[in-house]
This record gives C-alpha cells, structure tokens and sequence, in this order.
C-alpha cells in the first residue's frame, strides 16, 4: 500500500513539474534542472509504552531532467539533515522508461506498517561531472514560486 501510494504520489509530481518548468537559457549543457524531495517514512508500531518499534528515516530524492530523460539519485539516513549535500547521493537511474520502477524496487524493502510524509520540496540547478558522468554538484537551491 505504501509503495503504491508513495510512487504514484512521486511520479505524478515529478512530471508535472518537469512538463511545467522549460529549461534554463542560462543553464550550461552539464548543467540540470532538478527537484529535490525529503521524504520521512515513520514506524506505525508502538510498543506498549506508546514509543515507535522501529525509528523513523529519510530518504533524499533528487531528480534531473535533461532533454529525454529522467535522472534520479537517491540518498538513505537514520537521522535528517540540515544541508543538501552533494555527496551523499548515489546515482540510481537515468532512463526516463524505468526510473520509478527502480526507485519503487527501494521503495519495495520498507514494511507496511510505515507512512510517507513529504518533509521538503525544493528546485535546484546541478552541474554533472566526474569520470562515469554521474557524478553531481548541487549548485544552487531555488525556492519554489506557486
């Protein structure tokens, strides 16, 4: 159920925002658009003290468009942080067909008995780099404007 939810939740917002936001003029060609997305998954199971069973984590997404297709890079951790930081991204997909088949095949492992809560959106610009390509810097973050 969760899995269900969550990916139709992040599908649906990951391309309306991509079909609704063209790309930069001021963008360079290593340069994406990308959406940023904490998201807090939260144990349902109590003890019988009323405390959690199982702590909460977090997972980062980022997701970049670049003309075709659909890149995403996911960050797992027990404790949230305060800072975006570049470094703590691994790269898990780049074709726009199957990204969120492979980030629900993640998604897959959490257990039923946790809920999703979107703790932050934010838009970025990323400048790609390193020797594969995958590698990312998030160069600046920018507000969103509704």
């Amino acid at each position: 159920m969760l899995r269900a939810e969550l990916s139709a939740f992040v599908r649906t917002l990951v391309d309306n925002i991509f079909k609704a936001r063209e790309p930069s003029a001021e963008m360079t060609m290593d340069e994406s658009f990308g959406l940023l997305l904490r998201i807090r998954l939260t144990s349902s199971r109590l003890d019988e003290e009323g405390e959690e069973l199982d702590p909460s984590f977090w997972h980062d997404c980022l997701f970049l468009k670049r003309h075709n297709y659909t890149s995403v890079y996911l960050s797992e951790r027990a404790t949230p942080s305060g800072a975006w930081q570049s470094d703590d991204f691994q790269f898990l997909s780049s074709h726009d067909s199957c990204w969120m088949s492979n980030l629900e095949t993640r998604w897959g492992d959490v257990p039923r008995y946790y809920a999703a809560h979107l703790e932050n959106l934010q838009f970025c610009r990323v400048q790609r780099g390193g020797a594969d390509g995958r590698g990312i810097h998030i160069v600046n973050i920018v507000r969103p404007s509704w």
